[in-house]
This record gives structure tokens, sequence and C-alpha cells, in this order.
């Protein structure tokens, strides 16, 4: 029970800290964003992530309030309370007779199976669903250019490239089997190449293994209403760090037209998904930010750079 009530304790002790940590980062978001690139912003998060995951403690050598010294204190003050006030005690003591840590860790697992229950059945019927409705690319055209992508971008993997009629937005599934999947309705070919190659990136950044230590971040503090508005952060820096590696050495120009694609892409919302997949889609609150960054043609910070 002991090693129950400092793992409790611990968990609360970090929730807070990276909790404060993060806020804080976020706040400094517009500060950071003039000058530091956005990758280097998007990997900052994961000291944060793996801090939620890992739960250090930091405590003083000596304790604050010596408990030793408040003994006979406070057994000086039970011997002066009266009977009615000693029985309520007892009672009381009695009714919480269950450890907090005991209660507390029981919630807590529960809230973990819960939260893991349910995005995984979430995301097994959204597999099934794009297995079962989804065609294989048949446009010798759109598959060329995937292959050219890829050799461009020394991405070996074999990639899937696939045409889903229940999505409305493209997007990455899988790692160890990467699947590309396109809405139905027939993308512009300066486009298609703007979300082949951001697919592709993240694909070869592994965002996929980054989005599972979020989730995990997550489903450990679920009871956390902060560390939602953290992973929605991370994956809007995310889109952003992706666009920023898609517009790289492009012109004006060339920025402009990805900024409409991307525009284009969202007018309609993706009516399912799962945290595990990597959308091109960023949401409507974050296309401000996206087709700022995408227009920042400043130069940053090396150091935040990979």
């Amino acid at each position: 029970m002991q090693s129950l009530q400092s793992f409790m304790i611990a968990l609360l002790e970090c929730s807070v800290a990276m909790t404060a940590i993060g806020m804080l980062y976020m706040a400094a978001s517009p500060f950071l964003r003039k000058r530091f690139a956005a990758k280097g912003r998007y990997y900052a998060w994961l000291a944060v992530i793996v801090g939620l995951i890992i739960p250090f403690r930091f405590h003083p050598s000596t304790s604050v309030i010596d408990v030793n010294t408040l003994m006979p204190v406070l057994k000086h003050a039970d011997a002066d309370r009266s009977p009615i006030d000693q029985a309520v005690s007892d009672a009381a003591s009695t009714a919480t007779s269950m450890p907090w840590y005991a209660l507390a860790g029981s919630i807590w697992l529960a809230g973990v199976l819960a939260f893991l229950s349910y995005h995984a059945i979430r995301h097994r019927r959204f597999v099934n669903m794009v297995k079962r409705w989804s065609t294989d690319m048949v446009d010798r055209q759109a598959l060329q250019m995937l292959h050219d992508v890829q050799a461009k971008m020394n991405i070996t993997q074999k990639v899937e490239l696939r045409v889903c009629p229940v999505i409305s937005t493209p997007m990455l599934l899988g790692v160890v089997h990467p699947v590309i999947l396109l809405p139905s309705d027939r993308i512009p070919a300066h486009e298609l190449l703007f979300v082949l190659k951001h697919e592709l990136i993240h694909l070869k950044r592994k965002d996929g293994v980054y989005k599972a230590l979020v989730f995990l971040a997550t489903a450990l503090h679920w009871f956390n209403p902060f560390v939602y508005a953290m992973a929605r952060e991370i994956a809007l820096q995310c889109e952003i760090s992706c666009d920023e590696e898609v517009v790289k050495d492009t012109d004006m120009a060339g920025r402009r037209q990805y900024a409409e694609a991307i525009i284009g892409m969202i007018r309609k919302q993706p009516s399912t998904s799962s945290l595990l997949v990597s959308r091109f889609y960023g949401g409507k609150q974050g296309l401000k930010n996206r087709v700022l960054s995408i227009m920042d043609t400043r130069s940053k910070n090396g150091a935040f750079r990979f």
C-alpha cells in the first residue's frame, strides 16, 4: 500500500508540475513563434510528454514540517477534547478507514481503462470502416507522383495510396504498413503534390509514434483537463511544423498555393477519425496560425532547428 501511496502522490505532483510548464510554454508561444522554427517548438513538447509519462519527483532532503515534533502537541490536544468530540472523531475515522490513495488509485485506474477502451474501440471501428470502403488508387499519374516524392525524400518504405469516400480530408494511417488515404473528390495535381509531401513528412518523422506518446500521457492524466488542451496544441504544432517542411525553399507563390490547398481541404468537417491518425486537416481553430506560419519567410533561430 505504501508503494501505491507513493505512486499516486508522484502522479499528482507530475501532473501539476507538467501542467504548469505546459501552460507557460503555451503562453510564450507567440514570442517563440517569431524567433524559433516550428519543428523545434514541436519537439520541445516531448519534454512535457515524457514528464507526464514518467513521474519525476523532486523533494527537499528535510521536511518543512517535522511530524515527530507535532505528535506531542497533537496528543495533548486529543487529551483536552471532550468525550463527545472524541466520539465524533472516532466515528469519522472509522467512516474513512479506506486510505485516500486506495480510493484515488481505483478511480484513476478505472478512468485509464475506460479512456483506453473507448479510443481503442473507436480506432478499430475507423480502421474497419476504411478497409471496407477504401479502394486502391488507379490513377497512374497519382501513383507516379507518390513514387517520385518518395524517391526525392529518400523513403524506401512501401506506402499504399488508397481512395476512401467516407473521409473528407487526406490522412496517413499506420506506421509499420502506412497508407495514405485520399477523399473521393478529385484533387488537382498541384494540390496532390503538396498533400503527398505533407503526409510523407509525417511518415518520415515518425509522427505516429509521437502521437502514441501523447495519447499515453493523456490516458494516464485523463482527470487533468489541461492535458487535453496541451494535446490539441501539440497536434496543431505537428501540422504547422509539417507545413514548414513542405514549403521550405519555396517562393511566395508556392507558399500561397499551399495555403490555398489547405483552406480548400478543410471546407468540409471530417466526419470521423482517430487520435492515432495523421490528418491533413488541422482544424478551423488553428487554420489562421497555419496560414500565417506558411506565409512567414523570416529566418528563425537555428538553435531550435532539427
